[in-house]
């Protein structure tokens, strides 16, 4: 049943992520994505050799924060409105941890589900690009005040059948980039080197045509991470500094060919006088009043899920979720969750470094640059939690899973050295 469900949870991403209920119609029509999670569950249910991949640390933390939001549904100031709105949207995004560490125990389906996944993932960059360079697709527009009248910019978006606005869609690019390079660039097949050869410049063009600022800002971040993780002790700092020389004059370089608007709104981020800078400045302002609001309510155990924009609406009268990941937990699930969710996700700092400390590199290459692609990426999304909003989003939850899956392997790469209780008690 555990490789029912396997492939059950596969056939998941690829309609959660290419949108296959918006793409074929009788997917809508069924609840093909309702009819999964269900088979999925049953299949899961029935495979109970695999509730031992639950007792390791990460999971453990994982549990911690689960029962907690349970426990305080009855106390939170909206529970009605985790029933309406919260529920759905947060089962959709934790459903990815649990799966991924039920079903996935063995590298070479870890091997097919990063394949699947990054497919999907590079499908929805190109999609929208090829629609640019041939159709003159945007998607999306940013406004801006320029000497008191109304300015208008066209954003690249995701692909029509997609959601993602230009913000979301420049942090889904950089999402990917470390697992490009680690499982891609540092191959050893020449094929797989090529294709992130022709594949990265046109990803980072997409970026830049998303007039996303904070994609940018991550992309340096994430630039730094990967650099950071892939490096050796004594020579980290030398190859941190020969990568900002490098990667930072050949993106000013690339910002020049883009069009004029655009350029002014990536400069906008240090030049005051640019066309963007308010709205800059509003994001800031935003995040200053967002902390500020969170002292003026009682925030111990939060709101409920999926109830950030009400919260704002009720405080300041915009009804508009918080643009900042620790900003939203709070409103949502109170300063206990946001402590539980950082306890969660330093759990998966500390594992991954001892992974790496304790699996023997040349036996099993491609599972470090796994782990490492896992290590530069939550290092860059904690930066961009700043920014952006994610408590009901999948992407702490599906990489949380899949460290806590690599974990798991450890203990099967090691067994006859190590004892497993050792690192789930570390």
């Amino acid at each position: 049943m555990a490789s029912i469900g396997f492939y059950i949870f596969l056939l998941y991403n690829l309609s959660y992520f290419l949108r296959f209920a918006y793409r074929f119609p009788i997917c809508s029509i069924i609840h093909f994505d309702q009819i999964l999670v269900i088979c999925a569950l049953g299949c899961w249910l029935f495979a109970q050799s695999g509730n031992n991949r639950f007792l390791n640390d990460i999971s453990r933390r994982f549990k911690f924060l689960i029962m907690y939001i349970i426990l305080s549904f009855p106390l939170v100031k909206w529970p009605g409105s985790i029933i309406y709105y919260g529920f759905e949207f947060y089962l959709k995004a934790i459903i990815f941890f649990l799966f991924f560490v039920a079903f996935i125990d063995t590298e070479k389906k870890l091997k097919v589900f990063v394949f699947v996944f990054l497919g999907c993932q590079i499908f929805r960059i190109i999609e929208p690009g090829y629609l640019h360079i041939t159709e003159g697709y945007w998607g999306s527009d940013a406004y801006s005040m320029v000497g008191g009248e109304l300015s208008a910019l066209d954003r690249l978006s995701s692909a029509p059948a997609d959601v993602l606005n230009p913000t979301q869609f420049g942090g889904l690019i950089v999402t990917i980039i470390p697992f490009l390079y680690f499982l891609f660039w540092k191959s050893q097949k020449i094929i797989l080197k090529s294709i992130f050869l022709c594949l990265t410049p046109f990803c980072l063009y997409v970026l830049l045509l998303t007039g996303a600022r904070s994609g940018l800002i991550c992309l340096l971040v994430v630039i730094f991470t990967i650099t950071y993780f892939d490096s050796g002790k004594t020579i980290k700092l030398k190859k941190i500094f020969l990568s900002v020389a490098i990667i930072i004059p050949l993106l000013f370089f690339s910002l020049t060919l883009l069009p004029s608007d655009m350029q002014e709104r990536y400069f906008s981020l240090v030049d005051s006088s640019a066309k963007g800078h308010d709205t800059v400045s509003g994001r800031m302002k935003g995040l200053a009043t967002g902390f500020n609001n969170l002292f003026v309510i009682n925030n111990i155990l939060g709101h409920g899920l999926g109830t950030s924009a009400e919260a704002n609406y009720h405080i300041s009268g915009y009804h508009i979720r918080s643009h900042s990941f620790y900003i939203e937990t709070i409103q949502e699930v109170g300063i206990i969750g946001l402590i539980l969710f950082l306890k969660y996700i330093q759990s998966i700092f500390i594992h991954l470094a001892l992974i790496r400390r304790r699996v023997d590199v040349k036996k099993h290459q491609w599972y470090i640059n796994i782990v490492k692609s896992l290590q530069a990426w939550a290092a860059m999304y904690l930066v961009y939690c700043i920014i952006c909003f994610g408590l009901s989003s999948w992407e702490w939850y599906l990489f949380g899973g899949m460290a806590a899956a690599c974990l798991n392997f450890s203990f099967q790469f090691n067994f006859e050295d190590n004892d497993p209780a050792e690192i789930i008690n570390n």
